[in-house]
């Protein structure tokens, strides 16, 4: 009796053994989907034409029905133990082969010889994985994205240099992308949104470099928002970039005619063709606040006469914030007379012009000038009361023009 229920639970044994191996192979044979991932593999191992692949599947389930038929129902044990053990070899010499013939997903053909894809990859956190094709990752559950021609020349040789460094190394983005669909509209380019709405692109799948997110592939939708926002920040950089330049140019002009911050209030001078009355320009409009005489360039590079003629404006040298500029120069050669009939006196005469401008600079006042004059019995007290003169007259000269909004 117990050996007899003994032959009856092998050849229970055996028949789920049989049918472990055969209803996947029955399945792949009448086209339905249970065991589908067993077939599939065969497939990717051989690589077989289908109607061939069918002929072997059924042969080798054949075999196997017509082992478990002479053996296990005979309810003899050594029978039944052999059955068991050739149905068993069976499965493990299939899967042997697959072991040896699919080691290495990577290497191997990545397209069956019609050109079905035979590798599909899914992203996560870990990088890009390569599986043999299904649907979806047995692992996450996501689904498994088929390879296509255009991407396994890029993809390949990344997994590879990937898997060489242990999962190291990182993506890089792509400024332009020359391509970022198939002719058949498949992407060719995954991207990451940043929070202001511009794209990061990448060719290859995988996560971000830096922010760890997995990469989507873009889409026809994506890449015309992502169009938009780009144009959009584009403008507004360019506009930036202008104002930032206008200012680093102005900085400059500042630098090289004014070349001292301007206090509010301050009286900007300059003068051309002076000598030594530069000093008493100086001097004269000190006793009114503070004072910025311009650098030399200003004259030398011809800003002076182009101020003076009304083409050039002083607010573009950023001296807005002055109380107004004051520009002197000769109007006329100076003027010695001596005179022997005096005892030897001597006389300086010179006109000079006086230009001021008040803020906001769009306003020229141009005053009459004056004649400054010095006489004595000697070139030194002659020049000395001429220099005196002067700083009384352009003092004078001067009135309120330069009060703001006088």
């Amino acid at each position: 009796m117990n050996a007899r229920l003994g032959a009856w639970i092998l050849l229970v044994l055996g028949g789920v053994l049989l049918a472990w191996g055969v209803l996947p192979i029955v399945a792949k044979v009448t086209g339905m989907d249970t065991g589908e991932s067993v077939v599939a593999e065969i497939k990717l191992a051989t690589d077989l034409n289908p109607w061939v692949e069918k002929v072997l599947l059924s042969t080798i389930g054949m075999v196997a029905a017509v082992i478990y038929l002479k053996c296990n129902l005979t309810l003899s044990w050594n029978k039944q133990l052999i059955g068991m053990a050739a149905i068993g070899a069976i499965w493990i010499g299939v899967y042997v082969f697959l072991a040896y013939k699919t080691s290495d997903p990577v290497e191997d053909a990545w397209f069956s010889t019609s050109g079905e894809p035979l590798r599909c990859y899914v992203l996560d956190r870990d990088g890009v994985r390569l599986l043999y094709i299904v649907e979806r990752d047995p692992r996450t559950g996501q689904r498994c994205e088929p390879v296509t021609p255009e991407l396994e020349p890029r993809l390949r040789p990344w997994i590879i240099a990937q898997r060489d460094a242990g999962g190291r190394l990182r993506l890089k983005p792509v400024a332009a992308p020359g391509h970022f669909f198939t002719v058949h509209g498949a992407p060719l380019v995954w991207f990451y949104r940043r929070p202001n709405g511009t794209c990061e692109y990448f060719e290859l799948p995988g996560v971000h470099p830096d922010i760890g997110e997995v990469l989507q592939p873009i889409t026809r939708e994506d890449r015309a928002r992502c169009r938009t926002v780009e144009e959009r920040v584009s403008r507004e950089s360019e506009l930036k970039n202008q104002a930032r330049a206008a200012e680093e140019q102005q900085s400059a002009r500042r630098l090289k005619y004014v070349g001292v911050p301007v206090q509010s209030g301050s009286i900007i001078v300059a003068t051309s063709d002076l000598g030594g009355l530069a000093d008493v320009v100086l001097e004269v409009l000190r006793e009114r606040g503070h004072v910025v005489a311009l650098q030399p360039a200003f004259v030398a590079e011809g800003l002076f006469n182009s101020v003076w003629n009304g083409g050039q404006d002083l607010s573009t040298l950023g001296l807005e914030r002055s109380g107004g500029a004051v520009l002197l120069r000769p109007a006329a050669g100076i003027h010695v007379v001596r005179s022997p009939d005096l005892g030897g006196l001597t006389f300086f005469q010179q006109e000079f012009s006086v230009l001021v401008i008040r803020p906001p600079f769009s306003l020229h006042v141009q005053s009459a000038g004056f004649t400054a004059e010095g006489r004595g019995f000697s070139d030194e007290v002659a020049r000395a009361r001429f220099r005196a003169d002067f700083a009384e007259k352009l003092q004078s000269s001067l009135g309120n023009k330069l009060q703001r909004g006088k």
